[in-house]
């Protein structure tokens, strides 16, 4: 009765909100600590959870007007001077019998509406309890009913709920000063919310992205991955008061401006955190790849040369070893924690600055990363991204994509992966949206995924989305009778229906992905258009694009309202594209591009960036493409894979490898151009092509001849769909698969080697 009482007395006279509802999940023991502003404090905290609290309070307010009223009725635990050890063992009993315990750590009211000094009560209560603490702060209490004010005057209140702190490991101390550092880094961002209601004062940038978004989301989990069956999440205020911390000491601890910071760590929480306190102190970021060797990324670190190395637990025994090759490398600190400690390696929220340092502004022409591209061909270079080129994306995918608050992102690139890291990470944070992480590709536990955390998009590339097509087909062939009948006329008429038909034919398939999403994002790779037509058919449409490492990265996308299969959409607005033909009367030519999107060049690499970029600032591509009447641009091949024929004809290996990618047979393949050894066409190139086998077949465990019997014949088969000069004359079975990029490209030339070192198991078919 009484909440309700409070609920309409608190509507009438104040605007009150209630923020981070969902921080409130546990049903057994949990402590509320919180700032003291007012005489509406326990009011205001009895009005927004359901379940009774135990008010730790002083003896003296139990003679306060309606407040003391209010919290006798709630039940207390009155705190005597002088014996606050005996509340505190009262409140370690209430828990220990589930109840909820509250609790103003600063043991009085504010008098100027400042938080004052956290006292120990709460850290002895949770480290004898082991209650999780859920910090909140209360803004506007204040102003609203303050000490000395007879009678409350109306005024707007908002109270948030932060993230819960469970299982401290540290001090009373330690303790005490986090609870203080989180609820007033909470205070001073709806103080800076209110003020940038009035005064407008966010630019567009991203060294403004993370404060502004904490401010405005602040409750809200921005970053979440699941390991050992628990999320591990975390929120936007939290996300901006640790990077906020760590950037501190990366400031204290001499990080100049332009320096380098490197990450070697899996896509997790923690490595949002290392971007931003890096950006903020003013360093250059350099993301690295992990599935690289150790040989590799000492290559491209000692091109980099970063002074500070950030890793996962994972990845211990590799930078230490890297450490020791690499002077410029000063220290190697931890984002997640080890089973033992190591004091050479230090965990990062054990790094403490003695002083508070403001963030360094960063023009939009500074670079912000290096990206080092794990190259198709060639040695990784070190391509400069600036602020700039980052702005420009974020911006332009929040718009295309009609991005809000509301979605939910899942990911699985790596965070290295350009296209990840602008449009998966700093695109959904920009649009106040949350991002899941996935430790597998298993289609099945991504699905569970996507169903628990009620996905909206999903950033992959084409590999895994054919990965999907293949699980979710073996269901359709479980089906018999009257419903396999029936999905069959559905999935063929499905093409002429609105998408909100097609999800309602197919609903069984879209709630196994969570029932919310919207669609696929695919990048990296060619999309195999059955591919994209089969979740097209089904109402999951996927929007395809185009760009480089070197565009930061994309050039070209599809997006609702707006999607062609077969093309990687129109140029984004603000990039432009040309074709640039060798003679006008051919359809197709290299693709061009230019604008804010465009990186600032190859790092230390000023006569390979003269090399792409042109004098007017056209980049170019490498690629091979057409652009149809409506705007869309089509890629038909990449100059370097183009495969010249004795004759003069040419051949696109992906028009091949589209052709013979339809084979349920085949799961991965390649063509490329190889050099002839003997006969008349000594020295001319051929077309080969280099298969691996799927799953199904490799099971069989079948002898080898088999195996490449039946795809001799498969490829034969196929090729019928090619004209006769495009047809491979040589198959190559690889029974591993392909080494690739970390965006899934495949290496030619380390297939070409391959093919080299192989030569006699070739098997040679006639071109008909």
């Amino acid at each position: 009765m009484i909440r309700y009482f409070l609920r309409a007395f608190l509507r009438i006279f104040f605007s009150f909100q209630v923020e981070g509802e969902q921080h409130l999940r546990f049903e057994g023991k949990v402590i509320l600590a919180g700032n003291h502003t007012g005489f509406l404090d326990s009011p205001l905290l009895i009005t927004a959870y359901k379940r009774p609290i135990k008010f730790l309070v002083a003896q003296t307010v139990f003679g306060w007007p309606i407040v003391g009223l209010v919290v006798r009725h709630a039940g207390v635990i009155p705190v005597v001077e002088g014996k606050g050890h005996e509340a505190v063992s009262e409140a370690v009993r209430a828990l220990q019998n589930g109840n909820t315990i509250g609790i103003f750590p600063e043991g009085k009211l504010t008098l100027d509406g400042k938080i004052n000094t956290f006292q120990k009560g709460v850290a002895r209560i949770h480290i004898e309890s082991q209650a999780p603490i859920v910090p909140f702060v209360i803004q506007g209490g204040y102003e609203a009913w303050k000490w000395g004010r007879i009678l409350p005057k109306p005024h707007p209140i908002i109270l948030q709920f932060g993230q819960p702190i469970e299982h401290f490991k540290g001090t009373e101390e330690e303790l005490v000063q986090e609870i203080q550092s989180r609820i007033e880094f909470m205070k001073e961002a709806l103080e800076r919310r209110e003020r940038a209601k009035a005064e407008q004062i966010y630019l567009d940038s991203v060294l403004s992205l993370v404060q502004q978004k904490s401010d405005i989301y602040g409750a809200r989990t921005a970053l979440c991955l699941k390991e050992n069956n628990r999320w591990n999440e975390i929120t936007y205020i939290e996300l901006s008061r640790k990077a906020r911390d760590l950037s501190d000491y990366l400031i204290e601890y001499g990080i100049k401006r332009g320096e380098r910071i490197a990450i070697l760590s899996e896509s997790r929480p923690e490595w949002g955190i290392a971007f931003f306190a890096a950006v903020r102190s003013g360093a250059v970021f350099v993301p690295l790849d992990i599935k690289l060797t150790s040989s590799e990324l000492v290559s491209i670190l000692s091109d980099a040369e970063p002074r500070i190395l950030f890793i996962s637990s994972e990845f211990v025994e590799k930078a230490g070893a890297i450490k020791t090759l690499l002077p410029s490398i000063e220290k190697i600190i931890l984002l997640t924690l080890l089973e033992a400690d190591r004091p050479d390696i230090p965990y990062y929220e054990n790094l403490k600055s003695r002083s508070s340092y403001g963030g360094r502004d960063r023009d939009l022409d500074e670079i912000a990363l290096i990206i080092y591209t794990s190259g198709t061909t060639g040695n990784p270079k070190g391509v400069m991204t600036t602020f700039g080129n980052l702005v420009f994306q974020v911006s332009s995918f929040e718009r295309l994509m009609n991005l809000d608050s509301h979605d939910t992102f899942l990911s699985i690139l790596p965070l290295n992966h350009l296209l990840e890291l602008t449009e998966g990470f700093l695109g959904v944070l920009h649009a106040g949206g949350r991002i899941c992480y996935s430790k597998s590709l298993h289609p099945q536990e991504i699905a569970s995924i996507m169903k628990e955390r009620k996905i909206t998009y999903m950033i992959t590339v084409p590999m895994f989305l054919k990965m999907l097509k293949g699980s979710i087909e073996k269901e359709i062939r479980r089906m018999k009778g009257i419903n396999k009948k029936l999905f069959d006329v559905c999935f063929g008429l499905s093409q002429y229906m609105p998408y909100g038909v097609r999800k309602v034919l197919f609903r069984k398939i879209y709630d196994q992905f969570g029932g919310k999403l919207k669609g696929f994002i695919s990048g990296g790779a060619p999309l195999d258009p059955e591919v994209g037509r089969f979740f097209d058919s089904v109402g999951l449409p996927v929007f395809q694009g185009y760009g480089l490492t070197e565009t930061s990265p994309v050039i070209a996308v599809n997006w609702p309202g707006s999607n062609r299969l077969g093309s990687v959409g129109k140029s984004i607005p603000g990039a432009y594209v040309r074709i640039l033909k060798q003679d006008e009367s051919q359809e197709e030519g290299e693709i061009i591009t230019k604008g804010p999107h465009v990186m600032k060049g190859y790092y230390k690499r000023s006569e390979l960036t003269a090399e792409v970029i042109d004098d007017a600032r056209w980049f170019h591509t490498g690629d091979l493409g057409k652009i149809d009447k409506d705007g869309f641009l089509y890629i038909t091949g990449r100059i370097k894979n183009l495969i010249v024929l004795g004759g003069g004809k040419k051949v696109h290996p992906e028009e091949v490898e589209a052709v013979l990618s339809e084979s349920s047979l085949i799961k991965e393949v390649c063509v490329l151009g190889k050099k002839a050894t003997s006969g008349s066409k000594e020295g001319t190139e051929e077309v080969a092509v280099v298969v691996v086998p799927a799953d199904s077949l490799r099971k069989k465990e079948e002898k080898a001849e088999k195996i490449q019997h039946e795809i001799e014949e498969e490829i034969d088969r196929l090729s019928q769909n090619l004209a006769a000069y495009k047809r491979p004359s040589k198959i190559f079975i690889h029974m591993d698969d392909l080494p690739k990029t970390a965006t899934r490209k495949i290496k030619r030339p380390l297939v070409l080697e391959w093919i080299k070192a192989n030569e006699e198991a070739a098997v040679c078919l006639p071109k008909n």
